[in-house]
């Protein structure tokens, strides 16, 4: 489940692009798109906020957890018990070569928040789910998909032909409908289920129900 034994992966971020099917160009109602975006309000957390406090006992035992998850794997890591004022506090994996542990597309460090959260869960049903990051991967993730999504962006604006994206997971789909919002002629939306589940690029429609297209070449 970790890629013990084959190649190491290179830390690399960034979706792949494949042209949508005729099929799933056809429109769709704007809300779909949008169900991903709708989150939390915003708020600023703090190591003295009680509610933080209070995940103490429960953040020391996820450590704990991917400890073991870690050393069982044979794989090498610091686990760091961080704080994220935006999300709250998480567990960071620090090391001297960490490609192994995060995978391809962070697809191996997934797989430990999952694990390392259903066991947590077992122990403490109520507590909220563990974020895991690795020196920063997320957040360099996180800006690779923002910025490719908008270059993908702007070709299908200039094309006015859709593009779709990799399967990616619900936040990553939420973020790249967010990172589209903004932006005139085109617009969002998911197709597929489960793992498979990703975000196609649409043009958007004018009034008279015309995609918008521009004739400049690539």
């Amino acid at each position: 489940i970790f890629g013990i034994g084959s190649r190491k992966a290179k830390i690399k971020a960034g979706p792949k692009v494949v042209p949508a099917s005729p099929q799933e160009e056809e429109p769709v109602p704007k809300e779909e798109g949008q169900k991903e975006e709708e989150g939390q309000e915003d708020r600023y957390y703090s190591e003295e906020d009680s509610e933080v406090k209070g995940l103490e006992p429960s953040m020391n035992e996820a450590r704990t957890i991917l400890e073991e998850l870690l050393s069982r794997a044979g794989m090498e890591g610091k686990v760091t018990v961080r704080m994220d004022t935006s999300n709250g506090p998480y567990l960071d994996i620090e090391g001297d070569d960490l490609s192994l542990i995060i995978g391809k597309n962070g697809q191996n460090l997934m797989a430990f928040k999952y694990i390392m959260n259903l066991m947590l869960k077992r122990r403490h049903p109520g507590c909220p789910i563990v974020e895991v990051d690795a020196q920063g991967y997320l957040e360099r993730r996180k800006r690779t998909l923002k910025s490719q999504a908008r270059r993908i962006a702007e070709k299908v604006r200039r094309t006015g032909r859709s593009l779709s994206l990799e399967p990616m997971n619900a936040k990553e789909r939420r973020m790249i409908h967010l990172a589209i919002k903004g932006m005139k002629g085109v617009t969002t939306k998911s197709v597929g289920d489960g793992a498979l589940r990703r975000v196609i690029i649409v043009p958007a429609r004018r009034r008279n129900g015309e995609r918008q297209r521009s004739f400049k070449r690539d």
